[in-house]
């Protein structure tokens, strides 16, 4: 029975990540789409130590000008640094440049959703 509770967690996890992947790709999709010349996108992430978002940080770089990874800034120390000890970060992609490459992110993207 043990081992039965321990595969149980092992597949909730991995739709969990499944889910929170699938809905960090939908958000990109539709900032992608969305999004003006110089435009700026941010998102909160759960956890930024995967090869996902690894992938996702380097598409995201050849259609905007700058992206990074940052930690909250909070009005209480004590938020701010909770956030930061669960592993919350923000993905931030700022000036958004229209180009060639635009399509391409979105077809991959749009892709890896359907997957």
């Amino acid at each position: 029975a043990g081992s039965y509770a321990c595969h149980w967690r092992e597949v909730a996890a991995s739709e969990l990540d499944r889910e929170r992947q699938c809905s960090l790709l939908a958000a990109i999709l539709i900032a992608l789409r969305s999004l003006r010349r110089g435009g700026d996108f941010f998102v909160r992430l759960r956890s930024s130590y995967s090869r996902h978002f690894a992938g996702l940080f380097v598409l995201l770089s050849s259609v905007f000008d700058r992206v990074s990874l940052d930690s909250p800034e909070g009005g209480e120390e004590s938020s701010a640094e909770a956030a930061v000890a669960c592993g919350e970060r923000w993905l931030v992609a700022a000036g958004f440049a229209e180009t060639e490459e635009r399509r391409a992110v979105v077809e991959s993207l749009s892709a890896a959703m359907r997957h």
